[in-house]
């Protein structure tokens, strides 16, 4: 089971069609149809394991593009007593958040296909992730 957050965007790429709810939707519909339980939580609230999605742009007029850098870590709270395991965040008590998968690429895609590109980016690292997820969780330990 996890949980997935997108890191804010960019207010340009926003303006020019990235969609952090779209992206996310994609992500959990993605996530759901390979049978990965997400974890119920409250609008604002991070429960761990959690994906996060990062997507940083940078628009160039002068070559009508955006140049992207897309990242996927999947981040948890290990025991400070024994940092093997994954744990849930306990008020007051010291915690350390570890990065256990990751994954990403940059490259450049034109300003009109910001949107489809990021999100065909974004469909494959999810892929990507999956088939490790898969890999290592077989039915039988999930």
């Amino acid at each position: 089971m996890l949980d997935v957050k997108i890191v804010p965007l960019n207010d340009e790429a926003k303006r020019d069609g990235l969609d952090a709810h779209r992206l996310l939707t994609d992500v959990e519909l993605r996530l759901r149809r390979a049978d990965v339980s997400l974890l119920v939580r409250e609008e604002d609230d991070v429960a761990y394991p959690v994906l996060v999605v990062r997507v940083s742009t940078q628009k160039v007029e002068s070559l009508h593009v955006y140049l992207y850098s897309l990242q996927i870590d999947v981040v948890t709270i290990l025991d400070p007593k024994w940092p093997c395991q994954p744990t849930k965040a306990k008020a007051g008590i010291p915690a350390l958040i570890a990065s256990i998968w990751s994954k990403g690429e940059f490259g450049s895609y034109p300003i009109s296909g910001l949107e489809k590109g990021i999100r065909a980016s974004l469909a494959d690292l999810t892929d990507t992730f999956i088939n490790d997820y898969l890999a290592t969780n077989s039915p039988a330990k999930r």
